[in-house]
């Protein structure tokens, strides 16, 4: 600690002093060291730093080595140095070439667990201690306040050796112990080691002083360091440097110049920042949308940081701040927000000439239900957004104070609510209030607002009454109406709660009557210019006008309700009445029918939406208006449709309270999409022609359930009418990828269920075709798993010319792959994969592969006579270098007999020699063979565990005069997106990426012969020629299935098939008692290996000893004199 205390450069000072007295022709210093505890280390720079100030100072010292050391060191007798276990030394040296200080650690050469004499603070003390406790006779006050002291030293030194930068601490024991020295010697002024004690004192004393000096010493380069980095980069720092000083009360005289100077600093880094910021978003305009965003949220950062504490600057600076804070940025943050075009297609003519709307929207996420709204109102609307400060920008429509006098204004108020906190767009009743206020007040006094509507989902049920509350304060007592739940926004600017239309149970409205009291407000017919009814001999007959004014003044665009409650009339009545209209100067732009009482369609079969949605477009193109129709009756009681005669693609909604359909033009194919909207409610799609056969396509996430699916596809097939449904397809995105074995059962159920084919694809990109995965035909006892390389349809030998080439698509996905930054072939210079069959899931499979290495690769297609073409990449004859060959296709056994892409090992071997031979033999060499499909070699659960398709493949190649090893798979195979093959031992679920034991690699030895090698995933030898080397080879295996679930009975099953003939599946009844299941026949016998093969979490829910109780009944079942149970494995996840 002297060392340290004294420092580096007084230290390089001495340094320079020894070399002018020592140096010269014949002597150099080739060594320096601090030899003392701790001079170097994690948290001692004290070597280093003197490393640097002589190599700075001194160029002749630069080949002079320095030293230091962490931990404890003593000097011996001898003149050795011993330090304590765990202690080393470290070694400085000036690098000419890095033109810098290199580092390297030494071997200590003597170490011990304790230390004698340690080069410590207080070991000198602590010896004088130990000496002073021999003293006889002491009284026990004086043994107790040396031993204390001992033991204060003791701690210090054990801190300063483990923790030395924890000085604060260290001076705190100081000052504690040196107050009991004191106290005591006040109280004992006679005791035989006083001076003793008043030199501890005083050591302690001076000790203190030296770490307050270095405390005072660390802050001020703290504060030097600060003080270097950028301004907006400094305030936060400054703070925290700030606080912890105040923090110090037992220093705050010595710190107080500090103390001034970082408050002083703090607050010009704090106008500096402010300045750079109004700089920064003085340059806004210039740039981009993304980088403007980016740049503000940097200001913001910033300028939050200095709002959070804006005690510690000028009122001046807090001022402005605050303004930065609450206007500036805000305005600027709103420049960004999402703008969705405000359209006329669904434009509603408002019943009053002089009736204007004010859309404000509350939050940036939130556009698109804003723009809707105020498209409904097209050229009768203005819409706003506004923060949480109260800043607004007008994004379409009229300024506020440009709004025409004797105008009568509504609010619609769009923002997301929280029924808990009662609040929207984050403002509670009183905020909500204050913001509309404030929009008001820039409205002119010449213009009435009558009402509020609160767009938002429900913010508690007595929100809009505590709005009016608040509004009443201030003297306004317009209508307010609020949501009492989910509130949906469609495209059209309707709005829906709870998936209903015009819902009185879903809303409420309130309102001060003449005596100053609240009450509630009805649904209003006001908003139809005329309420028609037409009666079933199709006579339409005027039953209310708006202000009771004659039909026949009225002009220009008219919103029209009528109830019909017969269907066939209802067409040729309502154009009438338009053509009547049409001599007055007045249309009907929007009529709303009510089917009353009586269902329009009762009693015709296959009556469905699309019956609904054909007459809504038939009346919308007759009439010339839009149509909204709202079903009152029947099995569609509750649904309205929506028809517009200029929409896009003719499109017709119809709004269910369970779902929603949309019909279009645009969907010109037989499909019918499923999907969900952005309020998570069933969605289809559907051309709103009829087919004879329809496929519904269903796109599901990871919270559908197999029944939420079944029940959705159900009413697809309903909507479907008379069409028959063709097949299924199940689609999931790429950030959803369902376990295989819940896609089976999900397959296997809808099948079961809907009695036709299921599909089940996946996308891999958003940009990507859907991939197959699985199908199944009804009547199929099984579904067949496409992804993998197992097959078991015959090989369809498919000639060369009919084979799908690369897609453009697939080519230039190659193309961009090849530009990403790829891991080299291993071992390889090039590969050629070879596509064995024409089937999309090889070529896929094949296709990723490629994908990995796509700059060395080439795809050669291939059939089984032989006959190829390349079909990306180098030609073979230009291929250089060490080549992998890789032969792509299902594995397939029949009869014991191994096949890959339905060949033999002979036919397999043929063919890669045939392109051997179009390989330019001056420049390559083909290095190893790998064959990628399915289960062609032993321990594979297939029905042929003691295939030789491998080994008789090498030697047919090595025949032709390939001689490089050869790769196959005992397992399960599929190849990732990303080109990285997968295993399984079942092929369902439980996949794998590099599992060595999945391989099996065939070479010759040196004496010529083929051997077998498999490696575990460290890289050791676990089997050889056929024969284990761990000693996992066991004569029976006893498998208990502990569930029923389907995934577990297959996991069983596929261990049984491995060795049937050697194996048992047990599980244990809901007594608890042992029943086969499989296996009944044979008796375990010999080394026995007993596998719990359940999911992990049953396992484990289960409990240890209730599987240690099956344990001990599968011992007395099954162990005796002549069969030891070896093993027992829990095999789940």
């Amino acid at each position: 600690t002297n060392l340290t205390q004294e420092g580096a450069q007084s230290l390089a000072d001495k340094a320079r002093i020894l070399q002018q007295t020592y140096s010269n022709s014949n002597t150099k210093i080739k060594r320096m060291a601090l030899v003392g505890c701790d001079t170097d280390g994690v948290d001692q720079a004290l070597t280093r730093n003197f490393a640097n100030a002589v190599y700075n100072d001194m160029p002749a010292l630069k080949q002079t080595e320095i030293t230091g050391r962490t931990g404890q060191v003593q000097v011996n007798d001898n003149g050795t140095k011993t330090m304590t276990t765990g202690g080393t030394k470290t070694i400085y040296s000036w690098d000419n070439d890095g033109r810098g200080i290199a580092q390297k650690t030494e071997t200590v050469k003597s170490y011990s667990d304790s230390l004698e004499n340690p080069l410590g603070k207080f070991d000198d003390q602590i010896k004088e201690i130990d000496a002073l406790l021999k003293i006889t006779p002491m009284s026990e006050s004086t043994k107790k306040i040396l031993t204390d002291t001992r033991n204060a030293f003791s701690d210090i030194n054990y801190i300063y050796q483990t923790a030395p930068s924890s000085v604060e601490h260290i001076m705190g024991l100081m000052e504690k112990h040196e107050l009991e020295l004191k106290a005591y010697l006040d109280e004992h002024k006679d005791t035989q080691v006083k001076e003793s004690l008043e030199a501890f004192r005083d050591s302690l004393n001076a000790q203190c002083a030296d770490l307050q000096f270095e405390i005072e010493t660390r802050l001020n380069e703290e504060f030097s360091n600060i003080l270097k980095e950028k301004s907006e980069n400094q305030v936060l720092k400054l703070i925290a440097f700030h606080e912890k000083l105040l923090s110090k009360t037992n220093q705050h005289s010595q710190l107080a110049w500090l103390t001034y100077q970082s408050l002083e600093k703090m607050k010009r880094a704090a106008s500096n920042t402010l300045s750079k910021m109004e700089d920064r978003v003085s340059t806004l305009d210039a740039l981009s949308g993304e980088e403007k965003i980016r740049v503000l949220a940097e200001v913001s950062k910033h300028i939050n940081d200095l709002y959070e504490n804006l005690e510690y600057f000028k009122e001046a600076v807090q001022t402005k701040i605050k303004e930065f804070k609450t206007k500036t940025l805000p305005l600027l943050e709103l420049s960004t927000w999402d703008k969705e075009k405000v359209v006329d297609v669904y434009r509603v003519p408002l019943v009053d000439d002089n009736a204007f709307r004010v859309v404000v929207q509350l939050s940036n996420n939130i556009a698109y239900g804003a723009s809707t709204l105020a498209s409904k109102h097209f050229g009768n609307s203005t819409l706003i957004h506004m923060d949480e400060y109260g800043n607004y920008r007008v994004v379409y429509g009229s300024e506020l104070e440009s709004i025409p006098d004797g105008t009568e204004v509504k609010f619609e108020i769009l923002g997301h609510s929280n029924a808990v906190k009662k609040t929207m767009g984050k403002r509670t009743a009183a905020d909500m209030a204050k913001s509309i206020l404030d929009l008001k007040a820039h409205i002119p006094k010449t213009v009435d607002v009558t009402a509020v509507s609160l767009k938002g989902c429900s913010a508690g049920v007595d929100y809009g009454k505590d709005v009016l509350i608040e509004f009443n304060k201030k003297n306004f007592k317009p209508v307010v109406s609020s949501k009492l739940s989910t509130t949906e926004m469609h495209p059209f600017g309707r709005t829906f709660t709870s998936r209903v239309y015009h819902s009185e149970d879903n809303r409420t409205a309130w309102k001060y009557d003449e005596n100053d009291k609240i009450v509630a407000v009805p649904y209003s017919d006001e908003k139809h210019h005329i309420v028609l009814f037409i009666d079933e001999e199709g006579n339409p007959k005027v039953i209310k006008t708006h202000d009771n004014k004659d039909w026949k003044k009225f002009k220009g665009e008219l919103r029209v309700k009528v109830v019909a409650e017969n269907f066939p009339s209802a067409p040729d009545a309502l154009k009438d009445f338009q053509a009547q209209l049409k001599t007055q100067g007045a249309k009907m732009s929007q009529i709303d029918i009510e089917t009353g009482g009586k269902d329009w369609f009762k009693g015709r079969p296959n009556n469905t939406l699309r019956t609904y949605g054909n007459i809504t477009r038939l009346m919308s193109g007759f009439i010339e208006s839009n149509i909204t129709l709202r079903v009152d009756s029947g099995p569609y009681s509750g649904t309205t449709i929506f028809g517009y005669k200029d929409a896009p693609h003719r499109e017709i909604v119809a709004h269910g309270p369970e779902y929603v359909v949309s019909y279009s033009d645009e969907w010109k194919n037989n499909y019918i999409a499923f999907d969900y909207n952005r309020y998570n409610i069933p969605l289809f799609c559907m051309p709103i022609k009829s087919y004879a056969d329809v496929v519904p396509y269903i796109y599901i996430a990871e919270s559908h359930t197999k029944e939420m699916v079944l029940s959705q596809l159900q009413k697809a097939k309903k909507e479907a009418g008379e069409s028959s449904i063709l097949k299924v397809v199940v689609i999931t995105d790429p950030r959803y990828l369902i376990p295989e074995q819940e896609s089976k059962d999900l397959v296997d159920y809808l099948s079961q269920k809907l009695g036709v084919r299921i599909e089940r694809f996946h996308k891999d990109t958003d940009s990507s075709k859907p991939r197959l995965l699985l199908s199944k035909n009804p009547g199929d006892s099984e579904a067949q798993v496409h992804g993998h390389l197992a097959e078991t349809t015959l090989h369809q030998d498919t000639p060369l010319h009919n084979w799908d080439a690369l897609s453009q698509d697939q080519i230039n996905k190659l193309d961009t792959e090849s530009q990403k930054p790829k891991l080299s072939l291993a071992n390889h210079d090039h590969q050629v994969l070879i596509q064995t069959e024409a089937d999309d899931n090889v070529k896929d499979n094949t296709l990723r592969l490629a994908s990995k290495h796509p700059t060395q690769t080439t795809i050669v297609q291939m059939q089984k006579d032989g006959t190829y073409k390349v079909v990306y990449g180098a030609k073979l004859e230009n291929i250089t270098g060490r080549v992998k060959m890789v032969a792509v296709g299902y594995g397939r056994e029949k009869n014991g007999a191994q096949t890959l892409g339905g060949r033999n090992e002979s036919e397999l071997s043929d063919n890669i020699l045939t392109l051997k031979r179009d390989l330019n033999p001056a420049n390559t060499t083909i290095g190893r063979t790998s064959l990628v499909g399915c289960n062609l070699e032993s321990n594979n659960p297939t029905n042929n565990p003691d295939s030789q398709y491998g080994k008789q493949v090498i030697q047919r190649l090595r025949q032709g005069g390939i001689n490089g090893d050869l790769s196959v798979r005992s397992s399960y195979v599929s190849i990732q997106p990303d080109g990285t093959k997968v295993t399984s031992n079942t092929g369902v679920d439980n996949w794998k990426h590099k599992d060595s034991e999945a391989k099996t690699v065939y070479s010759y030895d040196k004496n010529g012969k083929v051997e077998s090698k498999v490696y575990d995933n460290n890289g050791v030898l676990v089997k050889y020629n056929g024969q284990h080397l761990d000693g996992t080879r066991y004569k029976s295996n006893v498998i208990v299935q502990n569930s029923d679930n389907a995934t577990v009975a297959e996991a069983a099953n596929a261990l049984f098939n491995k060795r049937p003939n050697t194996s048992v599946i047990v599980r244990f009844d809901q007594n608890g008692n042992l029943v086969t299941l499989k296996g009944e026949a044979y008796t375990p016998t010999g080394g026995t290996r007993v596998n719990f093969v359940d999911h992990g979490a049953n396992l484990s829910q289960e409990g240890a000893q209730s599987l240690a109780d099956k344990a001990r009944i599968l011992q007395q079942t099954y162990g005796n004199s002549d069969t030891k149970i070896k093993r027992m494995a829990l095999v789940g996840c």
